[in-house]
């Protein structure tokens, strides 16, 4: 669940790195505001996909945009509960950054099966986007809870295999759609939080398909 505050997280002048901002806006406890489910902020990212650059941005099929769309669908039952529950006193939202591994490994497993009927490139793609975000474990993990991210790791290594195999598709084009799918998915959040700009905060984006300088958002007048 991406929780989004009624009061805003002020960012006040400088670059700040896009998704330390995402990241301290969901530490926060919100006293009101908003869920909203994984899945509808991964059909955001979609949408964002669908107006990249093709200079920044190769290779992005109808297929890719599709799987950009669905990669978070795999939390679909998880926030549908939360959403469920939001009426029940005392209900405090767990947003997603919080969730325990017996959760989002779930998760990330059942949006790469998803989207692997998608095809090869595309489960490739969602394949590595997440075993990528479970590479450096939390230290409140207990040992069954590591033992549980290692194994999801090797299984995903060996899908990844299979589906470069299949995807006819050379790894260095694979690389650039993950670049394209982490771009999407954090621009997404960025703007599904409440974030308030002013002094000429900037925002960096690192996430790029092709060497260059950090993307960089700002905002003029707050």
């Amino acid at each position: 669940m991406v929780v989004r505050s009624e009061e805003p997280l002020a960012v006040r002048e400088g670059e700040h790195n896009a998704w330390e901002l995402v990241n301290e806006t969901q530490k926060r406890r919100a006293k009101r505001g908003w869920l909203i489910p994984q899945p509808a902020h991964s059909a955001l990212s979609g949408e964002m996909a669908k107006h990249l650059s093709p200079a920044h941005f190769p290779g992005l099929t109808e297929a890719v945009v599709r799987a950009i769309a669905l990669h978070d669908t795999g939390w679909s039952l998880f926030d549908a509960e939360q959403v469920a529950s939001r009426n029940t006193a005392g209900f405090v939202p767990t947003p997603f950054i919080e969730e325990r591994p017996q959760v989002f490994l779930s998760a990330w497993t059942g949006s790469i099966d998803v989207v692997e009927r998608i095809g090869a490139a595309e489960g490739y793609m969602v394949s590595r986007h997440f075993a990528s975000l479970g590479k450096e474990p939390s230290a409140s993990y207990g040992a069954a809870e590591r033992e549980s991210i290692e194994g999801f790791q090797q299984s995903e290594e060996a899908r990844q295999e299979r589906l470069l195999a299949a995807s006819g598709v050379s790894k260095s084009e694979l690389e650039a759609l993950l670049q394209a799918n982490r771009f999407c998915d954090l621009l997404s959040l960025f703007l599904c939080v409440n974030l308030e700009f002013a002094g000429g905060a900037v925002a960096t984006f690192s996430q790029r398909a092709v060497e260059g300088a950090p993307y960089r958002l700002g905002f003029d007048g707050g």
